[in-house]
């Protein structure tokens, strides 16, 4: 993108907007990491684990995959966290 011709408030408007969307887009992939889990597609694609399905599939670093798998079990065991992240409540990653 190109910087040079929009101003520091629409600078900090459009970067929360990212942040709102990463947000949101973080939500879905739980939902889909969650899938996974439960359907043991990992298992189905020849992982071990849905970590190592995080990690060599998707891409993600290992500490990133561990950062959304601790996520994936945060909102299975506490269910209000997704209402939370959904209005921007509670943020995480």
């Amino acid at each position: 993108m190109d910087f040079k011709n929009i101003s520091d408030l629409q600078v900090h408007t459009l970067t929360l907007a990212k942040a709102r969307a990463e947000q949101s887009e973080t939500l879905g992939l739980l939902e889909y990491l969650r899938e996974v889990e439960t359907r043991r597609v990992f298992a189905k694609m020849g992982y071990k684990s849905l970590w190592q399905y995080t990690v060599t599939y998707l891409g993600y670093s290992e500490c990133g995959a561990s950062e959304r798998l601790n996520a994936l079990k945060l909102l299975s065991s506490v269910p209000e966290v997704k209402s939370q992240l959904q209005v921007g409540e509670f943020v995480f990653l």
